[in-house]
């Protein structure tokens, strides 16, 4: 496995300063295996923080429905109801669509832009981090793949342990 992460400058069509960071890890085929499964691709790397706040403000608003009652008599209730739900309903898809980046957009290929240095380098630094977290994981899933191992040998045979002729031989897969 070799990762490419590549920082860039540049201006928008405003005029403004635009910093862009370009990940992507490369794997070998037995390592896409293993990603594919171990279901490594799932694993969330970074989310946008904004993505809490709107989850709570849809859970806010799905209690302030709920709080009116189920049968409803009047007009104003319902329609009140309505709106919280909407409300909730909306939250939720943003919440939904918020910025993320997962193992799987490292393998094609991820392109990030923001006009905060700070909010860049601290991007930078989740997915190095990141990168070297699924080295370690690929190199764990990789001693899985062979034969069974022992991991605990008991010490010498003066141990008054059970003598390893006297291990039981039968293996569970």
């Amino acid at each position: 496995m070799y990762s490419h992460i590549a920082r860039s400058e540049s201006r928008s069509f405003l005029g403004f300063k635009q910093y862009r960071l370009t990940a992507q890890i490369h794997l070998t085929l037995q390592e896409r295996q293993i990603v594919e499964r171990h279901r490594l691709r799932r694993i969330e790397i970074f989310y946008d923080p904004i993505r809490d706040e709107l989850n709570a403000n849809a859970e806010r608003a799905h209690e302030r429905a709920k709080a009116r009652g189920l049968f409803v008599t009047r007009a104003s209730d319902a329609s009140t109801i309505c709106v919280s739900e909407m409300r909730a309903l909306v939250s939720t898809i943003r919440a939904l669509l918020a910025f993320n980046i997962t193992v799987a957009d490292l393998l094609r290929g991820v392109t990030i832009t923001n006009r905060s240095l700070r909010a860049i380098a601290e991007i930078e630094q989740v997915i190095i981090d990141c990168i070297d977290d699924i080295d370690r994981y690929l190199q764990t899933a990789r001693r899985y793949v062979d034969e069974t191992e022992d991991i605990f040998v008991p010490g010498t045979d003066d141990d008054a342990a059970v003598t390893p002729n006297q291990w039981p031989r039968t293996w569970m897969r």
